[in-house]
């Protein structure tokens, strides 16, 4: 398996979850800092798993019946690993900013 798309995703979903939580902070200075870490975190993961359902309704609807079951158990085991490293990276983005906010 090519493992640089795992990376990618982890390190976009890093600057990701940075951005949303700096962007809160401002935006929303009266959260607690647990509110603004899940809050930047989530959406990207979100998007994913919508992402895989997706797939998963394409190769419902539009393929043949030759292994099926097979590509159906790929997209949704694929889009929960991408959907674990998007979180775990928002999380790490997030609070890298909050961080770098205490100093």
């Amino acid at each position: 398996m090519n493992w640089i798309p795992l990376f990618v995703a982890f390190g976009l979903a890093v600057l990701a979850g940075a951005w949303a939580n700096a962007r809160l902070a401002s935006r929303k200075p009266t959260w607690s800092i647990r509110r603004r870490v899940f809050t930047a975190s989530t959406p990207l993961p979100a998007i994913v798993v919508v992402a895989s359902a997706i797939g998963v309704g394409w190769y419902v609807m539009g393929s043949s019946e030759n292994m099926r079951d097979l590509a159906i158990a790929v997209v949704i085991g694929v889009g929960a690993i991408f959907a674990a490293v998007t979180l775990a990276g928002g999380l790490i983005g997030a609070v890298m900013v909050e961080k770098g906010r205490e100093r």
